[in-house]
């Protein structure tokens, strides 16, 4: 399938989305890349190819909990090895839902099937191993993978990429992972990134 095209459309959606998260941005400060990077336990970049409904049994009650897993084909291992494929379990139910199974609070990542990401996720859960959270609060460890006019793919996130890069200190960068740092918010080219992403970490 081929990656999404950043068309009138697609900017229109992605600004939307912007928007809707700026509240957030005033609430929660964003994790820089060096923070996401460091609490990462993976990272890797894939395309998320099927989603399923499936069920975790809590420890606590011996009930079945709803959960949707998405699979995906990994492109590029960044940190750690997540393997050729990956299924990234995430919760399937409402905040009261989730107060029935005796959790307190429930994040959850959606992706769209046929779409490209780049993702830092966090270690499993220890009560619920088959479970991984995306890093960063809402959703800042999951970047969107487009394509613009030219055929650049760039990555972006839900906050627009904003503070992503404030205060990252990174040993020695070529000139084109140096604008990648000092740009501002929106989507900044995938190859730049990931090469940023992959010296953090050996740093």
């Amino acid at each position: 399938m081929r990656p999404m095209r950043l068309n009138l459309k697609t900017v229109t959606v992605f600004w939307t989305l912007l928007i809707s998260f700026s509240v957030f941005a005033f609430v929660a400060l964003p994790a820089s890349l060096e923070d996401l990077a460091a609490g990462a336990d993976l990272v890797f970049s894939g395309r998320c190819e099927a989603k399923r409904d499936g069920f975790v049994m809590s420890p606590k009650t011996q009930k079945k909990i709803p959960v949707i897993i998405y699979t995906f084909r990994v492109e590029e291992s960044i940190k750690g090895d997540a393997g050729s494929t990956i299924d990234i379990t995430q919760w399937n139910l409402s905040r009261k839902e989730a107060a029935q199974y005796g959790l307190y609070l429930v994040e959850a990542s959606q992706f769209a099937v046929g779409q490209k990401y780049v993702l830092f996720l966090g270690p499993p859960f220890t009560e619920y191993p088959e479970l991984r959270s995306v890093l960063g609060s809402n959703g800042q460890g999951m970047f969107v993978v487009l394509q613009d006019s030219k055929g650049v793919s760039k990555v972006v996130n839900a906050y627009g990429n904003r503070g992503i890069f404030k205060g990252v200190a990174v040993k020695s960068v070529s000139k084109a992972e140096r604008n990648v740092l000092e740009s501002p918010p929106g989507p900044v080219p995938y190859d730049d990134f990931t090469s940023l992403v992959k010296k953090i970490v050996k740093d």
